[in-house]
């Protein structure tokens, strides 16, 4: 069996059987052997921007003797792959930016996905804004902690009908997620007691704007800087009310 960290076992475990499979940004290859290990996929597509990271990957497929179901692909997101070829995208390890640009730059082939699991190393509410936004439903989620580091990381699929929502529980669940929240999960609830630690921490250093300085560049960042510190820590309350 091919050698995962939690994070990726965790990202393999979220995807439901099918026929192919696309692992963009594959580096090392493990998660695209796994998923052909568990009988996950008869199929995966693994690809990789980096010549380098593929080189890799495709000493590791050769290693599992796994080449006559793993093809290796130089490309750009999803530059090299034919709208239909793949009924699952597999998008982990990238900054949430890259991951919405990936699903932006090609609509279609992302939107012929059966499903798309992503694991975004950061801007989490900005992917989970971006596929709200663009008609994709979150359907499962996880939440997993690997050296001393949180990865949440979810399944999504085509959906167009949406519930609308009040803004700040919608805020509260592109911040949190939705699944995460009202399924109580450990890891998300861990997480938001130490990033309320560390905020509290943060406010306390900071001194409100006196009346001499109120009107000083200076003055008015550090209150827009305890204005959105004082939000945050309302938000992470609200996302706690969820585990009482």
């Amino acid at each position: 069996m091919a050698a995962l960290s939690s994070r990726l076992q965790a990202v393999a475990a979220l995807a439901e059987p099918g026929k192919t499979a696309a692992d963009i940004g594959c580096d090392h290859g493990y998660v695209s052997i796994r998923l052909i290990q568990q009988g996950i996929f008869s199929k995966v597509i693994a690809m990789d921007v980096r010549s380098g990271p593929l080189e890799t990957a495709g000493k590791n497929v050769a290693l599992y003797r796994m080449e006559d179901a793993i093809e290796l692909r130089l490309s750009d997101g999803l530059r090299m792959l034919g709208i239909g070829e793949a009924d699952c995208m597999i998008c982990a390890g990238m900054g949430g930016a890259l991951i919405c640009r990936i699903l932006e730059d090609e609509p279609e082939k992302a939107q012929a996905m059966k499903q798309i699991i992503l694991q975004p190393q950061s801007e989490i509410s900005l992917v989970r804004r971006f596929l709200r936004q663009h008609e994709y439903a979150i359907v499962k989620e996880d939440m997993v902690k690997e050296d001393g580091k949180y990865y949440p990381m979810f399944r999504a699929v085509r959906q167009t009908m949406r519930e609308k929502l009040p803004e700040d529980r919608q805020i509260l669940y592109d911040e949190y997620g939705k699944l995460l929240l009202e399924g109580q999960h450990p890891v998300l609830c861990e997480w938001l007691l130490h990033e309320q630690a560390v905020t509290g921490e943060i406010l306390s250093g900071l001194q409100d704007v006196d009346g001499a300085e109120r009107d000083t560049d200076t003055g008015r960042r550090r209150k827009q800087r305890l204005s959105e510190l004082r939000e945050k820590q309302q938000r992470i309350k609200d996302a706690l009310a969820f585990y009482a």
